[in-house]
């Protein structure tokens, strides 16, 4: 009977198991899943927010430059109407 009984739990607990394995695999595996593809949306949201970042910069800097750009043009206009009332002054 003893061997019997060492047998019969033996099996069961192979079966048992066996199935509670089988059960988890699957659930890891659809976890695994789960989280490769969150790794991919993350690699793609960071690489998004670096090309904005790279393109927020650049508008940045030809901001700057167009302010620049517009200080001078200001200069010149008001350095052309001063040359204009003097020219007008003089007639």
């Amino acid at each position: 009977m003893n061997l019997l009984e060492t047998t019969v739990i033996g099996t069961i607990s192979a079966i048992v198991g066996g199935a509670v394995a089988w059960l988890t695999r699957g659930r890891f595996t659809a976890d695994s899943l789960q989280v490769k593809q969150a790794q991919a949306v993350l690699a793609m949201w960071q690489a998004t927010a670096e090309a904005q970042n790279k393109e927020l910069t650049e508008l940045r800097n030809e901001l700057l430059v167009l302010r620049q750009r517009i200080e001078c043009l200001e200069t010149t206009i008001h350095a052309l109407e001063s040359e204009n009332a003097t020219l007008k002054a003089m007639q």
